[in-house]
């Protein structure tokens, strides 16, 4: 062997040595690193964030990758989470407007190694009062003895920040609210009672009261103030609802129309010979129809033990919601909820072919219009409405009436009045009127098909039939 081989053998030994001695040696894996996207914030006073804040922060593993984070308020207590941002809601101390919140984040990484020094921010918030409001939605300035009111509430720190509320009646206490209902309604507790008295109060279309207030006046204006509280200890600026005007009853009886004045008249002079002890709700436009027929109206109902509700056949479109329908249509729920709790009422409309009756077959005493060739009736003024049940008058029109349609009573109904027609004065079909019996035994609705102020030929056969019903029929 040569001295260069020896060398060169030597050499290439050495160096397979020196690599088998480096592939032995393993590297220590190291931690992560963590980066908040702020690294501060530098903001005082009223310039202080709100409760609710934003961050962001992200993770470098040279050797690995990023499994996930740990997030701490204190550096000691730490919650798992793979995201990469969030919302936070920080509380702030009771009875402070502000704090001086710390956040600590650390990474993971996939040999579950920790950043051993986390990242830091100190975050600076202030609360912010609540607020809270009447809605904008028109409440009539005169109420018969019930109005319902729209509220809402909101918080810049979030709406979930807002933990109670509280509401009272003109100079009344404040009392604790719920929260989780923006309507309710307010009804004297004693309504046939004027001057200071309790109020209760109706949340959403509940039908049992939810709380009572002190400070409500009846039959005078009454002011509803409303204020919310957040976490902090925070209160919303006091809101102030539309005054009220809350009427005593002045009798039992309640007259609904929906009809002009003209037609209102004729009914007035009716009731003021023989029941004059009444009130008028006037619904005879869209701008006077209530928000809420449930509950506004069906609370209004409960202060009454008669009705007497008019209206035609034109369709109404209430100006506060835009829904459109027969007047009677909107409010049959409230008047079936007024029967059955022992009410008494004289329905006089007009119903015809056009009209979807959806709304009120089944809820009042009528299951259909008689459908055919002679669906639709006239009657002159030599014809009647004849009774079926002895002790009631004949009714006659004061002139020629078109377009009478006779129906079909609902299965709970009995026919009440049939009509002459002068086209098929024999037909068997023309019953106009009917009568429900509730569960007493007692006629609780009777419902004509015909507007009866067109039915003065016999003045006083109408005065007779308004006599019979309000003064006997309804009263047994």
């Amino acid at each position: 062997m040569t001295r260069f081989t020896s060398v060169f053998t030597v050499a290439v030994l050495f160096v397979l040595i020196l690599s088998c001695s480096k592939r032995g040696e393993e590297y220590a894996n190291t931690p992560p690193d963590t980066f908040i996207v702020f690294e501060s914030i530098n903001l005082t006073g009223d310039a202080r964030l709100t409760s609710n804040v934003r961050l962001s922060w992200y993770g470098i593993d040279e050797d690995g990758y990023i499994e996930g984070y740990e997030i701490s308020l204190d550096n000691k207590t730490w919650n798992y989470t793979t995201t990469h941002d969030s919302i936070f809601s920080f509380d702030i101390p009771a009875g402070s407007d502000s704090a001086d919140i710390t956040f600590y984040v650390r990474a993971v990484d996939n040999d579950s190694l920790r950043d051993p020094e986390p990242a830091f921010l100190a975050v600076p918030i202030k609360n912010s009062p609540p607020t809270a409001q009447f809605s904008d939605a028109e409440i009539p300035q005169s109420a018969p003895g019930a109005a319902s009111y729209e509220w809402n509430y909101d918080d810049p720190d979030g709406r979930e920040t807002v933990t109670g509320a509280f509401i009272k009646i003109n100079d009344g206490d404040w009392s604790p609210f719920n929260l989780n209902s923006q309507l309710f309604s307010v009804v004297p507790e004693n309504p046939a009672q004027p001057g200071s008295q309790n109020a209760k109060i109706y949340l959403g279309t509940d039908n049992e009261e939810s709380l009572t207030l002190n400070g409500f006046v009846n039959n005078d204006s009454n002011t509803v103030y409303i204020k919310v509280i957040d976490r902090a200890d925070a209160e919303s600026r006091v809101d102030t609802s539309q005054t009220v005007f809350f009427q005593q009853p002045t009798g039992d009886l309640l007259v609904v129309g929906g009809q002009p004045n003209t037609v209102r008249n004729v009914y007035f002079d009716v009731l003021n010979e023989v029941y004059p002890q009444y009130d008028y709700l006037n619904y005879s436009s869209g701008s006077r129809l209530p928000r809420y027929w449930d509950p506004t109206f069906k609370l209004i109902l409960r202060n009454y033990e008669k009705v007497f509700f008019f209206s035609g056949d034109d369709l109404m479109t209430n100006a506060a919601t835009n829904q459109t329908g027969l007047l009677l249509g909107f409010a049959a729920p409230a008047i079936s909820d007024f029967t059955a709790a022992g009410g008494r009422i004289l329905i006089s409309t007009r119903f015809n072919e056009s009209h979807d009756l959806s709304s009120v077959t089944g809820v009042l005493a009528i299951d259909e219009l008689v459908s055919g060739p002679a669906a639709s009736e006239n009657m002159p003024p030599d014809s009647l409405l004849l009774p079926q049940t002895a002790g009631l008058p004949e009714l006659k029109p004061q002139n020629f009436v078109f377009g009478i349609n006779p129906f079909v009573p609902s299965a709970d109904a009995s026919e009440y009045y049939t009509a002459q027609f002068n086209n098929h004065p024999q037909w068997s079909a023309n019953t106009i009127a009917a009568a429900r019996t509730g569960g007493d035994g007692r006629i609780n609705e009777v419902l004509f098909n015909t507007e009866l102020y067109r039915f003065t030929g016999d003045t006083d056969k109408l005065e007779q039939l308004f006599d019979k019903l309000y003064n006997d029929v309804f009263e047994r």
